[in-house]
């Protein structure tokens, strides 16, 4: 295990007032104890759970949620999990993975057994077409990020790339995303599986586009358990030569921050227990301990650069600052078995006041529900006075 993680000191337990503030209704104050310290376990609470029960995966934009069910369906609720629109999609076959675009105005959605991606308005969810893709054969997460858009000079340029997690490939494909023709080219790759450094990913899962423009993809591999960090610009000037250098399309891992090692160390360039400085005897193996994983499957992130990932072996979410410093952890099996998904949202308070993170939605693949946690400064903020809707 890493010794770079610091453990923080905990919140005393709050669940018992939390669900005594849902029982007795949303417009009472609840009185609830001071926190000995600004995060624990415990400063997220269960605050609701979906009537759904066949949510296949979910993606947040716009304080509103985009769920994709198992039975073929695509739509919009708020965040009560009630339909924010009357248009259901319906026929979706094999849809397995969804994202929007970088300015959250379209949908897509990966299709398995026609091979497509169907793209969708992100208001009303009117369909706008489909796009083929060659050379993948499973997405299990999928993302956008316009980083690099420029780097091939092409005219015209993209509007952004477009990500696929192959898990059965082993590959995360990069395709340009062109609106005006809404087609998709293929441009290389981002990573791939057959090394052991970091700019390798074992078994691709989850992905996000953080808030400056990186990649970070979730390596599920036993051996690994990682979160890596990416630059996804297309590297076409990289050096590299052997094995590292067979498609130089392939994105480049990139510190977290600055690096004590010299050369840094893997565990630098990601989230996760990995080798430090002048290690050479570590050996990977999934991990219950803070700060480690055992099958990170999904990733996301508020406003203020904090990162969110799904641990899914372990039944619990973990957090981290942009610097990949771990912060705290909450959930279990009981309140989100087997996790697959994840959409964190912030909340206006007034004016530009934001409380980051004020809902965390969790897929559980074991229910089939979505899972609501409410953080521990929105809890009391919505009860200092009549609280809004949600």
């Amino acid at each position: 295990m890493s010794p770079r993680i610091p453990i923080r000191p905990r919140l005393l337990p709050l669940w018992l007032f939390a669900a005594a503030a849902l029982l007795a209704g949303c417009g009472d104050k609840i009185a609830i104890p001071e926190a000995d310290a600004p995060f624990s376990v415990n400063a997220y609470y269960e605050y609701g759970v979906s009537p759904d029960s066949n949510v296949a995966a979910i993606a947040e934009a716009g304080n509103q949620l985009y769920v994709l069910g198992d039975d073929g369906t695509l739509s919009i609720r708020f965040l009560n999990f009630a339909l924010a629109t009357d248009t259901v999609v319906t026929g979706l076959t094999g849809a397995t993975a969804l994202c929007t675009n970088d300015d959250e105005t379209l949908i897509f959605v990966w299709l398995s057994q026609d091979t497509l991606v169907s793209v969708y308005n992100a208001s009303d969810l009117s369909h706008l077409g489909d796009m083929e893709v060659s050379g993948v054969r499973s997405v299990v997460g999928m993302v956008t990020n316009n980083r690099g858009i420029s780097v091939p000079e092409e005219d015209p340029l993209p509007d952004t790339f477009l990500y696929l997690g192959d898990a059965d490939s082993l590959v995360v494909h990069r395709f340009a995303f062109h609106s005006a023709t809404l087609s998709l080219e293929p441009k290389g790759i981002l990573c791939r599986a057959d090394g052991s450094s970091t700019r390798f990913v074992h078994q691709p899962a989850g992905m996000l586009k953080d808030r400056n423009g990186m990649m970070l993809v979730c390596d599920a591999d036993p051996a690994r358990n990682w979160v890596i960090r990416f630059d996804p610009s297309p590297a076409l000037t990289d050096t590299a030569t052997g094995d590292e250098a067979i498609d130089p399309w392939r994105g480049l891992s990139i510190l977290y921050a600055d690096s004590t090692c010299s050369p840094p160390a893997q565990a630098d360039y990601t989230l996760g227990d990995a080798p430090i400085c002048g290690q050479t005897d570590w050996v990977g193996a999934p991990s219950a301990e803070e700060g480690e994983f055992d099958a990170p499957c999904a990733v996301d992130q508020d406003g203020d650069g904090v990162i969110y990932v799904l641990d899914r072996g372990n039944d619990r979410v973990q957090m981290f600052g942009p610097a990949g410093d771990y912060i705290m952890q909450f959930g279990d099996v009981e309140k989100m078995p087997d996790p697959n998904g994840i959409a964190v949202v912030d909340w206006r308070i007034s004016g530009s006041e934001i409380n980051y993170g004020a809902y965390v939605f969790v897929v559980s693949a074991e229910t089939g529900r979505i899972h609501r946690f409410i953080s521990y400064d929105q809890f009391l903020d919505l009860n200092e006075g009549q609280p809004p809707e949600i």
